[in-house]
């Protein structure tokens, strides 16, 4: 009985010729399947970008692991295990899954977002910062700047403001030394708003016992013409007759008896007392002094 010998079935004499597996393997590429040559398009591309990582301007540890990455080399229990080499298939990281490229490129894009939100809440933390050191500097710079104006006979000083819209509605006011604010009945000017503003706090002051208290205010026609009379010892009798001259003879006589002194100062020193006169108007807030 003959020993059986192979047969290559695709020449007549059966034996294999280079020519006859070069014409073999032609055939059996072009009756590849649609999906067989989408996957070889993937590959394709996948090489491309893979000889394209090495052009790019990043750290050479970067560029290596991408490319391990394309060519499904990393490490993992999955890769390991797919090459019969013994590991826990259990992922590493959670034990919840199959640790696996996939996954891991999960982990590191999450790991990545939280650094970016870790980094955001850290500059705008140190924003508001800068932002509260700043507006520090500018409430020390103008305190600094109003109590050179203060007289050495002081012993307190009062910023007053007042914030005035129209002759329909409230007005606001608000006081520096007690840190408070309220709306208050609406007046027919400004001028007039500011005047009741001093009238209340001088009352105030008067009512808590705090004698020789500087008042500040940034209505220039009321502290450096009316009650500038009253500190040059000038009588009442002589302010000019305006809407607010009755709140004027009560303040300088208020004044007269607490050791209350007065002056004007712009009001870009005022930005605390104006914030607070515009919150009490814009409010129309009851008295919170």
């Amino acid at each position: 009985m003959n020993q059986d010998t192979p047969i290559w079935n695709f020449t007549k004499t059966g034996e294999y010729t280079v020519i006859s597996g070069y014409h073999l393997c032609n055939q059996l590429w072009n009756h590849l399947s649609l999906e067989e040559q989408g996957n070889r398009s993937l590959i394709e591309e996948a090489k491309k970008s893979c000889s394209g990582i090495w052009t790019l301007n990043l750290p050479p540890k970067i560029k290596t692991l991408w490319w391990r990455i394309l060519h499904d080399g990393l490490p993992v229990a999955e890769n390991l295990k797919r090459r019969n080499i013994k590991i826990d298939s259990t992922r590493l990281m959670c034990g919840d899954y199959p640790e696996s490229q996939y996954y891991l490129l999960e982990h590191i894009v999450k790991v990545i977002h939280d650094a970016i939100r870790d980094l955001n809440q850290w500059d705008e933390a140190n924003s508001c910062l800068n932002q509260r050191n700043t507006e520090n500097e500018r409430l020390n710079e103008e305190s600094f700047q109003i109590q050179q104006m203060v007289p050495s006979s002081a012993r307190y000083y009062c910023q007053i403001d007042a914030s005035w819209k129209n002759d329909m509605e409230a007005a606001g006011i608000g006081n520096q030394l007690l840190q408070g604010s309220t709306s208050i009945r609406a007046t027919n000017t400004p001028r007039e708003a500011e005047a009741e503003a001093l009238r209340i706090a001088v009352f105030q002051m008067r009512a808590l016992a705090f004698g020789k208290v500087h008042f500040i205010s940034d209505c220039k026609t009321i502290m450096d013409d009316e009650l500038a009379q009253y500190n040059i010892r000038a009588t009442t009798w002589k302010v000019r007759n305006t809407e607010s001259i009755s709140m004027i003879q009560d303040i300088v006589s208020v004044a007269k008896d607490n050791g209350f002194t007065f002056s004007f100062s712009p009001r870009n020193r005022l930005r605390l007392v104006d914030e607070l006169a515009k919150k009490a108007r814009c409010n129309n807030q009851n008295y919170s002094m």
